[in-house]
């Protein structure tokens, strides 16, 4: 297991971090003007989820080296997303 490949993963599970939270805070800024809330957010979810979980298995690859990796950057992506959210607001 080469350092490349953990790191790699590092930044794919940041990606993935911030493509699910990111998408969480648009979501959650839309159901103030949207005419059907339940369906954005359930929408929502299952579209976040479904990439998350696909990204998490395909960067795994099978070893759970990967696995942790993307973990820990899908972590470190929601505090980015986290810190621009409290910037914008």
């Amino acid at each position: 297991m080469s350092a490349l490949s953990i790191s790699l993963a590092a930044a794919a599970g940041a990606a993935l971090g911030c493509a699910f939270y990111g998408g969480l805070w648009v979501t959650v800024r839309r159901l103030v003007t949207t005419r059907h809330p339940i369906a954005i957010t359930m929408g929502s979810f299952f579209l976040r989820t479904a990439l998350a979980v696909a990204g998490f298995l395909w960067i795994a690859n099978g070893r759970f080296e990967n696995a942790l990796a993307c973990l820990v950057g899908f972590a470190v992506g929601r505090l980015v997303v986290s810190k621009a959210v409290a910037a914008c607001t």
